[in-house]
């Protein structure tokens, strides 16, 4: 069993984590059943998928996400791919932060 590395495994936690939020709020506020169908079958497969990353599909994992959001995420303001994107982007920020306070640390007197 392989997982995948980061910040591609929280990218997706993350989107599976949002996704089931939103499914929770859309059954209790009795949204329409093919938005919620739809994203309940744009995040199925993760979970199987991150356990056995060396199977797995990765375009079509991302092209399940692209399809929801195509279908919903201009009424709905609510995007798997944006989600997923953000939580690649907060990783990489902050591994830049943490570079540049290594090197901080590193010449504390110096101009970097």
């Amino acid at each position: 069993m392989t997982v995948p590395k980061e910040p591609v495994f929280s990218a997706y936690m993350a989107v599976l984590t949002s996704a089931i939020t939103k499914l929770r709020h859309m059954a209790l506020s009795q949204a329409p059943y093919d938005e919620m169908a739809d994203l309940a079958d744009a995040i199925h497969n993760i979970p199987e998928l991150l356990n056995h990353w060396e199977d797995c599909d990765s375009v079509f994992l991302w092209s399940q996400l692209e399809a929801y959001d195509e279908k919903w995420t201009q009424s709905t303001n609510f995007s798997l791919t944006k989600i997923f994107q953000n939580v690649v982007d907060l990783q990489d920020q902050t591994k830049i932060i943490n570079e540049r306070r290594k090197q901080i640390e590193e010449k504390p007197d110096e101009e970097i």
